[in-house]
């Protein structure tokens, strides 16, 4: 909605939004009258006013609903502080062999794509079997379980 840019063309209204570099055109009763449209302009509301050979319309541009949320891919597994898996991309899931009783600590890495300005992703968790409850939403991007049998 904001920063998008609004195009008078011999088709009708293209709309640009930077944000996602995405074109559309506004349809025929969702904006511009029918018609050349001459004049564009935006009150005080955020609303857009179409001037055109027809006749005068109104349109009030809407927000976007928000898509689905990121997926998160898991990028780093270190046990005692040792790196037993790193990826770049990051993995959907990961398979690792059983650990021994007291091989200490396990830390995992994540994160996703996201490109929004402003990356609000927050994430839930639980270290299973260790944890029975999910953790609280947080926008950290490690968790770590110490195993209840090392030192």
């Amino acid at each position: 909605m904001e920063g998008r840019i609004y195009i008078a063309t011999v088709r009708g209204i293209d709309c640009y939004d930077p944000a996602s570099g995405l074109i559309s055109q506004l349809s025929a009763g969702a904006g511009p009258p029918p018609g050349e449209t001459h004049v564009l302009y935006r009150d005080r509301s955020g609303a857009i006013w179409f001037g055109s050979s027809s006749g005068l319309t109104r349109y009030a541009p809407q927000r976007d609903p928000p898509g689905p949320p990121p997926q998160p891919a898991i990028r780093e597994v270190r046990i005692s502080g040792l790196p037993v898996m790193a990826s770049d991309e990051g993995e959907a899931a990961v398979r690792l062999r059983p650990l021994q009783a007291g091989a200490g600590s396990i830390e995992i890495g994540f994160g996703s794509v996201d490109f929004a300005i402003e990356n609000r992703t927050r994430y839930r968790y639980r270290l299973k079997p260790a944890e029975k409850d999910w953790r609280e939403p947080s926008s950290r991007r490690t968790v770590a379980g110490r195993d209840p049998g090392s030192a």
